[in-house]
């Protein structure tokens, strides 16, 4: 059975009603930094944006390291995501036109590293979070132990599962063509499209860690 989710559940986590996700009160907190930093990218309009947010948003790593637990659950993804918009200067042509959309798989690329490596430490877990955040061809190991291993299966599988569900409903939403509920397709595609490619990312790079491929 195809696993979705319910249209009053996708409601509330885009108003994000009684929501209290860390990583959405960091963007409360951050809010300023972020909003600068997005015009500014929207300003300058560079070339090659992927090489100019290089070595930028060095705020929202450090916040994310020192953040309390968090998960990234389909609804919690949605709710990061549906945050992250309200932050950014959004209006809708700058997505649709693809504008923000860089900055936008930034910080949402950043947030999903942290949670792949939470409360893992040592320098190959560090060498790892720097490698997703600006992957450059690889065959030189990460070398962890089982336990560790593990840990990341744990939150790769996590991530997956959540994309692939909300993929699964922007098709239901899709096929129902209910005209209430059809405005979410947009903006859910716009939340699921980082998650769905930083998800990718980690299947790789476990597959890597496993001994399944030879680089990355």
């Amino acid at each position: 059975m195809v696993e979705t989710l319910s249209k009053d559940a996708i409601e509330q986590a885009i108003r994000l009603e009684g929501v209290s996700h860390p990583v959405v009160g960091l963007m409360d907190r951050f809010s300023p930094q972020m909003n600068a930093e997005a015009s500014d990218f929207l300003r300058l309009s560079p070339k090659d944006p992927h090489s100019y947010l290089r070595g930028r948003s060095t705020f929202w790593l450090e916040a994310l390291k020192k953040s309390e637990d968090f998960t990234l659950k389909p609804l919690e993804m949605i709710s990061v995501g549906a945050k992250l918009y309200r932050v950014l200067p959004s209006p809708i042509s700058t997505f649709e036109g693809g504008r923000l959309v860089p900055y936008f798989h930034r910080i949402i690329g950043a947030t999903v590293a942290a949670r792949f490596i939470q409360h893992l430490q040592g320098a190959e877990i560090e060498r790892l979070f720097c490698y997703l955040l600006e992957p450059v061809r690889t065959s030189r190991k990460f070398e962890v132990d089982e336990k560790t291993v593990l840990s990341l299966r744990m939150r790769c599988d996590e991530i997956e599962r959540g994309s692939q569900i909300i993929g699964n409903t922007i098709e239901a939403l899709f096929q129902q063509k209910d005209p209430e509920y059809q405005r979410f397709e947009r903006l859910l595609d716009w939340i699921n499209d980082p998650f769905g490619n930083c998800s990718q990312q980690l299947v790789s790079v476990m597959a890597f860690i496993e001994g399944e491929i030879e680089s990355i």
